[in-house]
């Protein structure tokens, strides 16, 4: 489904809520909230919902870093 692209401030807020869209920066993944402030994704779903948020590594990630120290030898 492609999504409308708001052209100012209160169609951008609608469409946030109507399509529950939430822009994330394709480099950082740092999210922008309503009032145009950038946070960690982390931080972000902490304070809009009632989730926790746990730490830890994903295999691909612990293989690329354990690849990257063997070659920084």
């Amino acid at each position: 489904m492609r999504v409308p692209t708001p052209t100012n401030e209160p169609q951008r807020l609608a469409a946030l809520k109507e399509y529950r869209i939430l822009p994330i920066c394709a480099w950082c993944k740092r999210v922008r909230d309503d009032r145009g402030y950038w946070s960690q994704v982390e931080a972000y779903i902490q304070a809009h919902s009632d989730a926790i948020i746990t730490s830890s590594i994903c295999p691909e990630s612990m293989e690329r870093e354990r690849d990257a120290a063997t070659t920084n030898r």
